[in-house]
């Protein structure tokens, strides 16, 4: 119950037949309604079954249901029209009165009866209100009715010429509607029975030039109805088209159905594993299952025990000496079989450091790798815990992007990068120019400042190092850092 509608479900005392009932009264303000049309189409989302709405929505649907007065303005109807469409609702037609409402000088229709699908499907007396399909535009005779209905001249306001002109318009195409295309459906079974009649005759030999041109012109009509067919369809679907096929006429009967099915739980298992169908025994089961899930308290709830943490880890004996046991040959021969990882024996070198010269031997004997100092280079680069030169850190002009996140690069490195970044930029190549129009600096700034935001090789550079060095310091644990 709300100050603009009261909402309750009806029982006919003679067959027993629900319905849900709601009276509707508008406030005066298009914001006040605008609440009312959320809460209804909120109400009609979660009813399943047959609804009617009906009394004063204080509010006007078009220019035709308000005579005199002051011009309609779309803010009067758009949020009314809104509610409607997106609920699915059909207005019943008022017989005898036009309008209900009246000051003695102007007219208006503010009372209405509104229904959804499912009333319409269980009592379709009422009168659907008419609705342009696209395929009307195909019709030969189309352009001359609008033409002739839009040119015709009466007396009175624009707008009143305007609102008579579309109304006589609207009458032209529902009889061309209801003339030529309706029944669709049998339509295309006639013409389908006829196409298959007449192949048939043709199976035989000696087919005519007549019974060709029959087959041609039966088959062409058939693919006509069959295209107004999923025309229509799609229009009522109120989906976006998908080219699924030839005709898509099944998957937008569908999407028709859809629509006029409400969300809702026909049939549960409960956990004894029986089937319940009646809505009731439903709802009752759900209820249970959530009052359990949700409403049951406990005494105790599992937790650590807090003696066995204190003692940490615990290993016995046994696997504490297999923990210190020398890692023999065998071992470390199958691990690098396992892991199918060979070494180049000609680029490989083994280095050593305070170990025993005899010790040094008997390792190179028994990998095969030639003994070698430091510092040694890889990829070009020495590899030295001193600062590289700019000489030596020519080769990772090629590499930047690794080594960069590893050594300090000289200044004269960085500059060096820079001019090449900046050559490719002004003249798309690496060839030395005179072009630069900006300093590279300032194009480095970000977009906010006036630059373009590009990356500062020292400043990253720099970036790259700090990273490394906290890793170093702060993830000790990890075995690269060890």
């Amino acid at each position: 119950m709300h100050k603009q509608y009261i909402i309750g479900q009806v029982t006919e005392f003679q067959n027993g037949n629900k319905f849900n009932f709601g009276a509707i009264y508008g406030m005066h303000t298009v914001q006040d309604r605008k609440i009312l049309w959320e809460d209804m189409e909120k109400i009609i989302a979660g009813i399943n079954g047959p609804c009617v709405l009906m009394g004063d929505y204080n509010t006007i649907l078009s220019s035709e249901d308000r005579m005199q007065g002051t011009p309609v303005q779309e803010f009067e109807v758009k949020y009314f029209k809104e509610f409607i469409w997106e609920a699915g609702l059909t207005e019943l037609r008022i017989l005898e009165r036009k309008y209900t409402w009246t000051n003695n000088h102007v007219h208006s229709k503010i009372d209405r009866i509104l229904v959804n699908a499912t009333w319409i499907q269980k009592w379709p007396n009422g009168n659907r209100p008419f609705k342009f399909f696209n395929c009307l535009t195909q019709h030969k005779e189309f352009e001359d009715t609008v033409y002739k209905c839009w040119t015709k001249r009466d007396g009175g306001t624009i707008m009143n010429n305007v609102w008579m002109k579309l109304k006589i318009l609207k009458t032209k195409l529902k009889q061309m509607n209801s003339q030529d295309f309706n029944s669709t459906g049998q339509r295309i079974q006639v013409a389908r029975a006829k196409l298959e009649g007449i192949q048939e005759q043709m199976v035989g030999p000696g087919n005519n030039t007549k019974s060709v041109a029959q087959e041609k012109e039966t088959n062409m009509e058939l693919v006509k109805w069959l295209e107004i067919e999923e025309s229509i369809m799609k229009q009522k679907s109120r989906i976006k088209w998908l080219n699924l096929g030839d005709s898509n006429t099944l998957y937008f009967y569908a999407c028709v159905k859809n629509r006029q099915a409400t969300n809702h739980i026909g049939r549960l298992t409960n956990s004894a594993g029986q089937l319940l169908m009646n809505a009731n025994d439903v709802e009752t089961e759900i209820l249970k299952f959530y009052k359990q899930l949700l409403g049951t308290t406990t005494t105790q709830i599992p937790a650590v025990n807090k003696e066995v943490m204190r003692q940490g880890y615990n290993l016995s004996r046994q696997q504490q000496m297999k923990l210190i046991k020398v890692v023999t040959e065998d071992e470390i021969k199958t691990t690098l079989q396992a892991s199918r990882l060979v070494a180049n024996i000609s680029k490989s070198s083994v280095y050593f450091g305070g170990v025993d010269s005899r010790i040094q031997l008997k390792i190179m004997e028994l990998l095969g790798y030639t003994k070698s100092n430091l510092p040694f280079r890889y990829l070009g680069v020495p590899l030295s815990t001193k600062i590289l030169s700019a000489i030596q850190c020519e080769p990772l002009i090629d590499k930047m992007n690794f080594w960069a996140q590893v050594f300090i690069l000289p200044k004269k490195i960085i500059q060096f990068i820079e001019t090449i970044y900046g050559r490719f930029l002004w003249s798309g190549s690496a060839e030395p120019t005179k072009k630069a129009l900006i300093a590279w600096d300032k194009l480095c700034a970000p977009k906010i400042t006036g630059g373009l935001n590009f990356t500062n090789i020292e400043l990253w550079n720099k970036a790259a190092i700090c990273n490394l060095l906290w890793n170093i310091s702060k993830k000790k644990e990890k075995l690269w850092v060890q």
